[in-house]
């Protein structure tokens, strides 16, 4: 009988174990925790894509300015250096502005290139936009040539220093040089 009482009181042992099977304060804790640290690591690495894009951004849009920028100078130096009518290449460098001064002379018309609050101007006018900053636009000519026959062509060698407005860690420098077909005459 004895034997009998303990069968039925594991029975209803069993029972009572089945009844109550469900999740443990510990098992709470520890899917927590792994949810937790799952959802740190995918939050930084979304993150780090976001300030990627915006770096990727930043340089892309500093590259077109830049490119702007070079492309607008050397088509004007090269207008100058190629006209008939005593071209010059003057830089003034003692101005108010933050670089070097560019003016191109042809005949009457006057082009000037500077630096004004953190944008190029040609004359008055900003040619680029106000998402980047020109830290530094400097200019170097090329001195007569005193071989002869001439055998140096006259230029001008542009370097520019561009950054970002919104991501102040993007910059770039460029670098370039507008020559004359046409050698100088001693």
């Amino acid at each position: 009988m004895k034997l009998k009482i303990q069968n039925s009181m594991n029975k209803i042992k069993k029972q009572q174990k089945k009844q109550q099977s469900g999740i443990t304060l510990v098992e709470i804790i520890v899917a927590t925790s792994i949810l937790v640290v799952s959802l740190t690591i995918i939050s930084g690495l979304l993150i780090n894509i976001i300030k990627a894009q915006a770096r990727t951004n930043a340089s892309r849009t500093i590259y077109q300015e830049a490119r702007n920028v070079m492309e607008t100078i050397t088509r004007e130096a090269k207008l100058v250096a190629g006209s008939a009518s005593a071209p010059s290449f003057t830089i003034n460098n003692s101005g108010p502005t933050d670089g070097d001064e560019l003016v191109l002379t042809n005949g009457p018309d006057v082009k000037i290139f500077k630096i004004f609050d953190g944008a190029v101007q040609l004359d008055t006018n900003d040619i680029t936009s106000d998402q980047v900053i020109v830290t530094d636009l400097t200019f170097e000519t090329s001195s007569k040539c005193t071989t002869d026959p001439p055998n140096v062509q006259p230029f001008v060698t542009i370097t520019l220093i561009i950054q970002s407005e919104k991501v102040s860690d993007v910059q770039m420098t460029l670098k370039t040089t507008v020559s004359s077909r046409d050698y100088y005459n001693e």
